[in-house]
């Protein structure tokens, strides 16, 4: 960062640390010129992220609103930003009157995002709902697929998971996850 200020990727780096280790305020300015220097989705993401956890909530909803709508013409995934739960709800409920304002693949990626939360939460059975939705809004996904295959793991359905990784295989034979996990079956 002090070498090149102008380093997107090098003040995205150094806010996720910073967020890691609960100081997001410090987060904050480096985002803030990451943002204007450029249009990328993931950045205003994560800046939104930060405005939130230090109570900045209407801006980080506003940087999100934006972050989606630009996503539809960058086509970056947004799925791999942090992000909390409040705010996926929020934005996703934001989607859902303006179904066509909002593109199929970013409400899978927020749903992906919203799912993967909420077993971070526990919450295995919302998971499974809103992976069951996103599975079945995009049945090429392989990622959303080993996530639902997680959960029904999880949930001790050991052999509709065993399937639902096979479907993983069919999709992308090199994934990593799943090849060791069918060979334990």
């Amino acid at each position: 960062m002090k070498a090149s200020r102008g380093n997107v990727a090098a003040a995205v780096l150094l806010a996720r640390a910073l967020m890691l280790q609960n100081r997001a305020d410090e987060a904050i300015p480096p985002l803030e010129r990451a943002a204007r220097r450029g249009n990328d989705p993931s950045v205003e993401t994560l800046l939104a992220t930060a405005l939130a956890a230090v109570g900045r909530r209407d801006e980080a909803q506003d940087l999100l609103r934006q972050a989606i709508a630009r996503r539809r013409r960058f086509r970056r995934p947004l799925s791999n930003t942090p992000i909390n739960l409040r705010q996926l709800q929020s934005s996703m409920s934001h989607c859902r009157p303006r179904r066509r304002a909002c593109d199929v693949a970013d409400i899978v990626d927020l749903q992906f995002r919203l799912a993967s939360l909420y077993i971070g939460r526990n919450n295995r059975t919302e998971a499974r709902t809103i992976l069951l939705r996103a599975a079945a809004a995009a049945p090429a996904r392989h990622d959303i697929l080993a996530e639902l295959a997680r959960v029904m793991a999880l949930d001790g359905e050991y052999a509709a998971a065993a399937e639902t990784y096979r479907r993983v295989l069919a999709l992308r034979p090199d994934h990593a996850l799943s090849r060791p996990i069918l060979a334990c079956a």
